[in-house]
């Protein structure tokens, strides 16, 4: 239904500020390459051409995304957005290996970590994936489920670990609850935001060069998205590659995003600079208005445009 572009009011001079998905042509970085040995670069691009996703819902085959290409890089925040089916977690999945294969799916197309095919590579080894549910034991503290890991994951003496451990506590911010019970629906423990700190931190305990996150501010109030957000930039600062799908972010989280890559239907409607996206819109006919959330615009834009022209009632609902 969608085409790469949302309607046939697109002109020459709007698309030229659609960023390209074309790794070759956009934004590569020429200082990102393989170590001598074939090891991944501690920078890594990664980057995704021509992808497509077959899936078996309910004994039918539907094809959930369809040719998709893009990239993220080293450094940034990509925001993975799109209404719900639209192929978001598909596609994070495929990026991170995790995706169903088999009789039931399919999927062609080409995943590449700076610029080499990503199949010479265990990708497991250098990504980070944070699923959306924190599955955590209740009855441990968040130092006790950090030095789990890190005795699992981190090389070195204990010594090391422990240090390890309170350098990421401190790094996420929940050093003052690391003796706090993680807790359940029958235990009181720390809050939402914090168990996804956690969650976070024990990623972190293996130093990945790339973190996928599947919608890390679920059922978070705006504040605690906003902190969980903060910290990801902060990792992206250090030079990691953040990939993330998000769902119905607050205006002021959107604007945090370095880069979003939008998705309807299985297509690419936008892949480029969060703060551009307005502008890119405005020229195709659909202007965000000033006091709307851009992510809520986007959205609501989706679901009423079906490559016809909007009637003055559904142009109604897209400025109220």
């Amino acid at each position: 239904m969608f085409d790469n572009q949302i309607s046939p009011k697109e002109s020459e001079e709007s698309r030229s500020e659609h960023y390209s998905s074309d790794i070759h042509t956009n934004g590569k970085d020429e200082n990102i390459h393989l170590q001598a040995d074939g090891q991944l670069h501690r920078h890594v691009q990664l980057s995704w051409e021509d992808v497509n996703y077959y899936a078996s819902v309910d004994g039918k085959r539907m094809h959930i995304l369809k040719g998709v290409s893009g990239h993220a890089n080293p450094g940034e925040f990509l925001a993975i957005m799109g209404a719900s089916g639209s192929g978001k977690t598909s596609l994070l999945n495929i990026l991170a290996n995790r995706a169903r294969s088999g009789n039931k799916a399919e999927m062609t197309g080409t995943i590449f970590a700076n610029g080499k095919d990503a199949k010479e590579f265990n990708i497991s080894k250098y990504a980070a994936y944070v699923t959306q549910d924190d599955v955590l034991l209740p009855v441990l503290t968040p130092r006790d489920c950090l030095m789990f890991y890190a005795k699992l994951r981190c090389p070195g003496t204990d010594k090391e670990r422990h240090a390890k451990v309170e350098e990421i506590l401190n790094d996420l911010n929940i050093a003052r609850i690391a003796e706090n019970l993680i807790g359940n629906a029958m235990i009181k423990g720390i809050s939402g935001g914090e168990k996804k700190r956690v969650c976070i931190g024990i990623e972190l305990m293996s130093d990945p060069c790339i973190i996928m996150l599947d919608e890390p501010t679920s059922g978070l109030d705006s504040y605690n998205a906003g902190v969980v957000v903060d910290l990801l930039l902060k990792q992206a600062a250090k030079g990691r590659t953040i990939i993330s799908t998000i769902h119905q972010p607050s205006s002021n989280v959107f604007k945090k995003f370095d880069k979003l890559f939008l998705l309807a239907e299985g297509n690419v409607v936008y892949h480029g600079p969060c703060d551009k996206s307005r502008k890119y819109f405005a020229e195709l006919g659909y202007k965000c208005p000033k006091q709307v959330n851009p992510a809520d615009y986007y959205m609501r834009m989706l679901h009423i445009t079906n490559r016809h022209e909007i009637t003055e009632e559904e142009q109604g609902k897209l400025d109220c």
